[in-house]
Order: structure tokens, then C-alpha cells, then sequence
């Protein structure tokens, strides 16, 4: 049952109610299920968050994969190199 309450004080720091009420936790089995539901939502609200924190960043992102793109285009020709032609053979 502590792992139920720790995981709806994370629910309720994150502004998110969630109630048990009437739902049995008396088997093992009950609480996995509560705590596997009460995870998704953690999980679907952390990755709302990391969406949200993303697209004030989309500049960034950007121009950081266009730096990646031009290195690509610039990058030298490894035909030349001595380990590349012992892997290659003689």
C-alpha cells in the first residue's frame, strides 16, 4: 500500500487527483493494477510535459539537425584510410 500512496502523492504534486475510493486493494494482483494505471497517467503527464517543453524549443532542435545535415554533406572519404582497407582486405 506504500507504493500506492507514494505514487498518488506524485499524482497530487502534479496537480492530478486521483481517488481510490470504493476499489479493492486486498490482493497483490488489486494493487498492481492500480499502480500499473496510476503509472501510465505519470508516465502520459511526464511525456506531455517534455512535448511541451520541446516545441519552445523547436529553433534549437532545428537548427542543431541542420548542423548535423551539413556535417553529413562535408564529412571526409574514408576510401583512403589504412585501417579501413585492412578491414576491407589488401
Amino acid at each position: 500500500m506504500d507504493v500506492l500512496h507514494d505514487l498518488i502523492a506524485q499524482l497530487s504534486q502534479m496537480g492530478i487527483p486521483f481517488v481510490l475510493g470504493d476499489r479493492s486493494v486486498d490482493t497483490p494482483a488489486d494493487i498492481a493494477i492500480i499502480k500499473h494505471e496510476i503509472e501510465d497517467i505519470i508516465f502520459k503527464q511526464k511525456e506531455e510535459i517534455y512535448a511541451r517543453v520541446q516545441a519552445g524549443r523547436w529553433e534549437e532542435i532545428s537548427t542543431y539537425i541542420d548542423l548535423i545535415a551539413s556535417r553529413r554533406d562535408h564529412r571526409p572519404s574514408l576510401s583512403g584510410h589504412k585501417w579501413l582497407r585492412r578491414i576491407k582486405g589488401p
